[in-house]
C-alpha cells in the first residue's frame, strides 16, 4: 500500500516581497524559489523525518522539486547535515587514530 501526496507552492510571491512579480529571472522567480525551498525545509523537514521514525508499517519520504531550478532542497540538506555528520567524522577518525596509537604503541 502506497499514499502520495503533492503539494503546489506557486508564483508571484508579491505578498512576501514586492519585487518578485513574474516568473523570469529578473522579476524574483531565482530568490522566490529559493525562499520556498528554504521554508519548505524549515518547515516540513523536521516533522517528516519525525513521522517516519514514529511510523510503523510504512516508509515516509519527503522530496521538493523546483519546476525551474531542478532539486534545490539539495543545497538545504548539505546545510542541516553535514554540520551534524561532521561531529561524527571527527570523532571516527579520532578514535581510530587513538586505537592504531594504542595497539601499536607509537603515534607513527
Amino acid at each position: 500500500k502506497s499514499m502520495h501526496s503533492l503539494f503546489f507552492f506557486g508564483f508571484p510571491l508579491t505578498n512576501v516581497n514586492p519585487t518578485w512579480t513574474g516568473l523570469t529571472a529578473d522579476k524574483g522567480r531565482n530568490e522566490a524559489s529559493d525562499y520556498i525551498m528554504e521554508w519548505v525545509f524549515n518547515t516540513y523537514n523536521d516533522l517528516l523525518v519525525n513521522e517516519d521514525q514514529n511510523s510503523k508499517g510504512f516508509k515516509m519520504s519527503f522530496d521538493a522539486n523546483s519546476m525551474q531550478n531542478g532539486s534545490p532542497l539539495l543545497k538545504q540538506y548539505i546545510a542541516y547535515n553535514i554540520p551534524r555528520d561532521a561531529v561524527w567524522i571527527t570523532a571516527s577518525i579520532l578514535f581510530m587514530l587513538t586505537y592504531i596509537s594504542f595497539t601499536t604503541k607509537s603515534v607513527f
